[in-house]
């Protein structure tokens, strides 16, 4: 909302939060049984394209928060410069 309030004067204004997440995980090796660190891990909007990045720490993990609940996502994981798996 824009608008002036004179001094001394008062205004009411209403404010609507937006609906957040957390959305988390683990990048694991081809086998499925170690941890991968170092990963470039790309939260993607169907709504707004790339939200986020984060890397994965030496157990592999990895957390967005703050995520709005509105639309879908998918996540990318990018490891060397090249999307080593996608997950929608």
């Amino acid at each position: 909302a824009t608008g002036r309030v004179s001094a001394g004067g008062a205004a009411t204004l209403t404010v609507r939060l937006q609906s957040v997440g957390s959305i988390g995980g683990r990048v694991l090796s081809a086998d499925g049984t170690a941890p991968v660190a170092g990963v470039q891990v790309r939260l993607v909007s169907s709504l707004r394209g790339i939200v986020s990045q984060a890397v994965t720490g030496t157990d592999g993990q990895f957390l967005f928060d703050w995520v709005p609940t509105e639309g879908n996502y998918g996540l990318d994981a990018m490891y060397n410069g090249r999307v080593r798996a996608r997950v929608n």
